[in-house]
């Protein structure tokens, strides 16, 4: 019997673009659909994160949470608010949180755009899953008042109380 050989002949240029090609749009194609849509892989709500120095603050959000530093709260992406943070012998601070479009986001929003078409598109920009608060976290060093701000700052209170 005779061993049988096989024929080894280069593909031709035609082949090797095909699947040139080919790969690159397995690429392409593979990296959209992990982009997924910014509703799905972000969501609606994310961690939002508030630390002060010293701890044990108060915080108080215009959009009416609250809570005692170190915390995080999950909150919706696409609202803006102001958080105040407050503690005895410290001056009060009122900082704004924005609703900013994140790199994450956006990608997220492109991909949905190719692969769910408008309405997909659409529904990210609705939902506010693009977009991402900032600061996060939210650092606030508070200053401690001077026994006359002090002072004052009570005699503010106890005339509010009244």
């Amino acid at each position: 019997m005779r061993p049988s050989r096989r024929a080894t002949c280069a593909p031709s240029a035609a082949t090797r673009w095909c699947r040139l090609i080919c790969r690159v749009g397995a690429v392409t194609g593979g990296t959209l659909i992990l982009a997924g849509c910014a509703t799905v892989v972000l969501g609606t709500r994310e961690t939002f994160q508030i630390v002060s120095s010293p701890t044990g603050a108060r915080v108080q959000l215009s959009t009416g949470e609250t809570c005692v530093t170190p915390c995080a709260l999950e909150l919706p992406r696409a609202a803006a608010f102001q958080a105040r943070v407050s503690l005895p012998g410290y001056a009060t601070q009122v900082v704004p949180v924005a609703s900013r479009t994140s790199v994450v986001g956006a990608v997220g929003f492109l991909g949905n755009g190719v692969i769910g078409g408008m309405a997909g598109a659409g529904a990210d920009m609705d939902s506010g899953a693009m977009r991402s608060l900032s600061p996060n976290p939210l650092r606030v060093q508070l200053n401690r008042l001077s026994s006359q701000d002090s002072v004052q700052d009570h005699g503010a209170a106890a005339s509010r109380i009244e």
